[in-house]
């Protein structure tokens, strides 16, 4: 019974974590790969970043033409990470490169 209950714990805690990520939306990519714009839909925040930088606890691992990927550690939890990439929308396309 103890085990279930850590597990539906351990369950509903890495999904609150995923689910606060699901409000971070990649906006923009620079031609050149190395800018993204971010934004976080609830609260129109917007976020010029590039690989290595972090965005509300999570870090720009990597930047491709049509996705960026983030990662954020799990607290308390050596090696354990959340990783989530974000798609550019169809309708959108890459940014200038910033000069």
């Amino acid at each position: 019974m103890h085990r279930l209950i850590l597990i539906v714990f351990l369950a509903i805690f890495l999904f609150a974590h995923s689910a606060y990520a699901q409000s971070l939306h990649l906006k923009s990519i620079s031609e050149d790969l190395q800018e993204v714009v971010l934004i976080e839909r609830d609260t129109g925040a917007e976020w010029v970043a590039r690989e290595g930088d972090v965005v509300e606890g999570w870090s720009i691992v990597a930047i491709k033409k049509n996705r960026v990927v983030i990662r954020k550690a799990i607290e308390g939890e050596k090696h354990q990470a959340i990783v989530r990439t974000l798609t550019l929308p169809k309708k959108l396309g890459v940014m200038p490169a910033q000069r």
